[in-house]
């Protein structure tokens, strides 16, 4: 392929290092996730809630914890923060659909090692769900695991992580990014009460999620929130299919 024609698969007046700049973003985070983020809040009307555990509901407590409490504020929180950060960038508001279509296709591509790590450690042998809700109820699950546990534990989790140790204590950059990541890996992977079934820890599932929660830092670092939140929520949906239980 020549080099005329790599860059006639993008808008005339982008190169393909802009594509990598701008799909990084917050505003094309934004609209890549808002499909998804629609689908899992109007899904959700339809399913039974108090039989599977949600992400969104555990960030709705932790925010009224913090005195916030408005319905539908888990969503309202994602918006906001990536508009509030389009707008500390100042980037620009077009938009590029051949941008959102490759985005899709990178979330795609940056999934397949999460499947090959869950082969690796036996995850998707272990059979460690907590609950067998209904397939509809699974996928939205997986949905809702992919952008809310992406948004509390890589961008704000990172965000705040990065504030504390560069910002407050100064801890210089090259250290402080590789303990954040790690520190959320670890949380991320505590988080799941599927690492205990019947008593006994699940070292497999515990170490996947472990290691699988540095990879989605280092790519939320790499390529920002859009792109990291569709790869978790197609690795999700890809277990659904596949053993008909969720990781999330």
């Amino acid at each position: 392929m020549t080099a005329d024609s790599a860059k006639s698969a993008f808008p005339p007046d982008i190169e393909r290092l802009r594509y990598v700049r701008l799909a990084a973003r917050p505003w094309y985070s934004l609209l890549l996730i808002a499909p998804a983020l629609l689908l899992f809040h109007v899904g959700m009307l339809f399913t039974n809630k108090s039989a599977i555990p949600m992400a969104p509901d555990d960030m709705g407590k932790l925010l009224e914890f913090f005195g916030a409490s408005l319905t539908y504020l888990p969503p309202i929180a994602v918006v906001l923060v990536l508009l509030g950060q389009h707008l500390a960038h100042k980037d620009t508001w077009r938009i590029y659909p051949d941008i959102l279509g490759c985005m899709a296709i990178e979330a795609l591509l940056w999934m397949l090692p999460l499947i090959a790590l869950s082969e690796f450690t036996g995850l998707l042998a272990a059979g460690d769900s907590v609950a067998t809700p209904g397939a509809f109820d699974m996928l939205m699950v997986a949905v809702g695991a992919g952008i809310y546990e992406e948004f509390v534990f890589r961008l704000v989790g990172l965000g705040l992580l990065g504030l504390i140790l560069i910002d407050l204590i100064n801890v210089p950059k090259k250290v402080a990014v590789p303990v954040a990541v790690a520190i959320t890996a670890l949380a991320f992977s505590l988080y799941h009460p599927q690492n205990v079934q019947d008593g006994t820890f699940l070292w497999g599932a515990f170490l996947f999620r472990t290691i699988a929660g540095g990879y989605l830092g280092t790519l939320y670092l790499l390529r920002g929130f859009g792109i990291t939140a569709w790869s978790h929520i197609l690795f999700n949906v890809y277990v659904v299919l596949i053993q008909n239980h969720l990781w999330s």
